[in-house]
């Protein structure tokens, strides 16, 4: 690498093949450059991963939009709302996963027994003539639900689906969902074909995918930000003695560039789906290959003493 070459990819080489970068990023390296080198590195790990979820996402909501494709035969939008191709004015309830339900009602008005019928789930599929969406159950025994497909004139949420994912009471759940209803429509999201799983695999893969790359880059970044302070300061005040004598910005940009192999690794691991988890796998290498960096630093800090002649 250049002397005078202080970009995210030669850096990012450079971290990767080993501590010898460390010598120049000793004297040069600013806060900064880092943390901008530090986000770009997040957005790229963030997008593997996401990218690497795609897939598992696509197989498993295909096998719930499938599941609930072949017991309803699809959605019909009727003057009467929307409703199953098969039987739409018989109840139906599934259980698509040990913890995950689905639950048909040809009623208007949602009951509470409608939701969470199976107490040891913690979410569900609730579908009524005027709405279609999801629910979930916390620790604490409260709700939160998102719409899928509701009444609207204006192509936005009613006023009470507004902070719909607020934790609530199933009371307040089976009020609020009975409240949004409207077999009237016109819907937000008017069906071109009855398939399910055409329909809402590709939708509902993309919105969990943007979501999970928001989550990893969001968790990359601030872990490593908070991890790379906490060893700042310790190197900061107890390292060896030329350490000492560095700036703590300039430290703690030599921190943050020694997490870029370890974020690197935990980010295959995630990608991967391996059973160890990316906090684990990243500071057990943040840990191991940030000591080598400071003995690394701490060389180059160290003036050369001509030996005494014999």
């Amino acid at each position: 690498m250049a002397p005078d070459n202080m970009n995210f990819f030669p850096i990012l080489a450079g971290t990767c093949r080993g501590t010898g970068i460390f010598a120049i990023l000793t004297h040069r390296a600013r806060t900064a450059r880092a943390l901008l080198h530090l986000a770009s590195l997040a957005f790229f790990a963030a997008l593997m991963c996401a990218t690497c979820e795609w897939f598992r996402l696509e197989e498993k909501f295909g096998r719930i939009t499938g599941f609930i494709q072949e017991k309803t035969g699809g959605i019909s939008v009727t003057e009467s709302g929307i409703k199953p191709v098969i039987e739409p004015n018989k109840a139906k309830y599934y259980l698509v996963f040990p913890d995950l339900e689905f639950k048909y009602t040809p009623d208007i008005q949602v009951q509470a027994s409608d939701i969470n019928v199976d107490t040891d789930t913690t979410k569900g599929i609730i579908w009524t003539p005027g709405i279609v969406a999801l629910w979930v159950r916390n620790a604490d025994g409260l709700f939160g639900f998102t719409p899928v497909i509701w009444a609207t004139s204006k192509g936005t949420f009613p006023k009470v689906l507004y902070n719909s994912m607020t934790p609530v009471s199933k009371e307040s759940l089976v009020n609020k969902l009975s409240k949004s209803g409207n077999p009237n429509g016109p819907f937000s999201l008017r069906p071109k074909n009855s398939n399910i799983k055409e329909m809402f695999t590709p939708l509902f893969v993309l919105v969990a995918s943007f979501l999970l790359y928001i989550v990893y880059f969001l968790q990359i970044v601030f872990q490593t930000l908070f991890f790379a302070l906490i060893f700042s300061m310790i190197f900061g005040f107890t390292g060896r003695r030329n350490a000492r004598t560095l700036p703590f910005n300039r430290l703690l940009a030599i921190v943050i560039y020694a997490s870029f192999p370890p974020i690197i690794i935990g980010s295959i691991f995630s990608a991967l789906d391996l059973p160890i988890d990316y906090q684990t796998v990243f500071l057990f290498c943040y840990v191991c290959y940030l000591m080598a960096v400071m003995l690394r630093v701490e060389r180059t800090l160290t003036p050369d003493i001509d030996k005494p002649e014999l």
